[in-house]
């Protein structure tokens, strides 16, 4: 598989990006930031659709981050447990491609933490950005809970929260797609308390269901990677799976209100929707690539 881009390049391995995964935290040319896990080579058509996912994400102004195309030498030694190179890349100068998830800019001047008590949580600038996620990780079968980044600005007392789509979208991959309790539920539910009905989910819920048929095919189109016919079709029917779940979204987040009265303390009041309403069911649009 061929990158038409230009990719970043890595310059130093900082350290592991935590305990829980083998993601590890890069520094690249000119100060930037990436998270890159060693199973993501541009090969793996999996986190191919990582790289649209956090794409989708960013064009519904959801708070997540970009992915990138890094380019890391041999040298560098990035993945410590394993020392077998696993990207595609050039073997005469020994660099390899991987997708990566790129923190926000100057991240190092600013105060950056993966963790935060409830009494900040509760004050975030946009804590609104978890809602919107559970919606997002709904509809894309991300299994398990968000992972969040929190930064504070100079001279800002509040913190405000991002996302890395990229490092959920990949949880999927080793079964099939589902719709598990508690998957993209956010395990600190006071980000949760102030919702209040299914008005507390626009107008997020409304312009996903609405415009995903054209978001997902113009990422898949400017893809910067030179798909062959099998890795097409086979991103061409995760896009096809994908659109017919937005007529799930709110039967998911209905199911986990039900199931689990605490998440949503405010949410008593249970509106009908009739059948066939825009919002209950969208239109399963099969997803057909247009010629380029």
């Amino acid at each position: 598989m061929e990158f038409s881009g230009v990719p970043i390049r890595a310059t130093q391995h900082i350290r592991c990006w935590n305990q829980a995964s083998d993601a590890q935290l890069i520094l690249c040319k000119d100060n930037a930031l990436c998270v890159v896990d060693q199973v993501d080579s541009v090969e793996n058509l999996y986190a191919i659709w990582s790289f649209v996912s956090a794409t989708i994400a960013r064009h519904l102004n959801l708070a997540t981050h970009s992915c990138c195309v890094l380019e890391v030498s041999s040298a560098l030694n990035c993945f410590p447990s394993d020392p077998i190179p696993r990207g595609v890349g050039s073997r005469q100068t020994g660099t390899l491609l991987y997708i990566a998830t790129l923190l926000p800019h100057n991240s190092q001047s600013r105060t950056v933490f993966d963790y935060l008590p409830d009494r900040y949580l509760d004050t975030l600038m946009n804590k609104k950005a978890f809602i919107d996620m559970l919606l997002f990780d709904k509809w894309l079968a991300h299994s398990g809970p968000p992972v969040p980044l929190y930064r504070r600005l100079p001279n800002q007392k509040q913190y405000e929260v991002s996302f890395f789509p990229a490092l959920t979208a990949r949880t999927y991959r080793h079964a099939p797609i589902g719709n598990l309790p508690l998957d993209g539920v956010f395990s600190r539910t006071v980000v949760y308390k102030d919702v209040v009905g299914w008005e507390s989910f626009e107008p997020t819920l409304s312009g996903l269901i609405a415009n995903a048929n054209d978001l997902v095919h113009k990422t898949i189109s400017t893809l910067p990677f030179a798909l062959d016919t099998p890795s097409r079709l086979f991103v061409y029917r995760l896009a096809d799976d994908f659109l017919s779940r937005r007529s799930k979204i709110r039967d998911l987040i209905a199911r986990e209100r039900d199931n689990n009265p605490s998440l949503f303390p405010l949410w008593t009041r249970r509106t009908f929707v009739p059948s066939g309403h825009p919002l209950t069911h969208a239109e399963a649009t099969r997803f057909v690539p247009r010629a380029l």
